[in-house]
């Protein structure tokens, strides 16, 4: 019996050696690592620490240098501050790395209507719908400036949209100019 505890211990010792030289041998990926970095600027951003958040999110990108949301999240960071031309380009960076990314076309129109070029903005709205046809706030703001740069019949029908998918929306297109009336 005594035999058969000692051959059951050495085993069970065996296995937890195994164990424990497996998890000191196994190295965390790239894509790991920067994922938790990434999660870990994501709370700094919460907590309201920018410049940790800044730190981590370029942490990431040493780390992957094609992570949409580490650029996206410095994008946003910069818009806040109205730092528009940064966070065109952290936009630009994270749609460069995925063209379709929703939030980064959207708050990259944002920023063009912010600094007047109410062209590129169209074209970004027009993007992010094309990429979700759910996008409501995308319709509402592409009808917006639609309408407010004399392309009515487009800009109504956009509205149209938004409030179809959201009617909440309908409430922030009472007054708003041209397209106001008729929807």
């Amino acid at each position: 019996m005594t035999a058969h505890r000692t051959l059951r211990s050495a085993a069970v010792a065996t296995v937890i050696a195994a164990l424990a030289l497996t998890a000191c041998s196994t190295d965390k990926t790239d894509a790991q690592r920067a994922s938790e970095t990434l999660n870990k600027g994501i709370a700094a951003q919460e907590r309201g620490d920018l410049a940790n958040a800044i730190t981590l999110y370029n942490d990431t990108l040493r780390i992957d240098s094609r992570n949409k949301f580490a650029y996206y999240n410095l994008g946003l960071i910069a818009q806040n501050a109205k730092d528009y031309r940064t966070a065109a380009t952290d936009y630009d960076l994270s749609l460069s790395v995925d063209p379709f990314y929703t939030p980064a076309l959207y708050n990259l129109a944002i920023v063009e209507t912010a600094v007047e070029d109410k062209d590129a903005a169209i074209d970004l709205y027009k993007r992010a719908v094309a990429a979700d046809s759910k996008y409501a706030n995308a319709y509402l703001n592409l009808g917006l400036l639609e309408c407010e740069t004399g392309a009515v019949d487009d800009g109504k029908a956009n509205l149209r949209k938004a409030i179809a998918i959201d009617p909440k929306l309908a409430k922030r297109v009472v007054g708003s100019g041209p397209c106001a009336s008729g929807l």
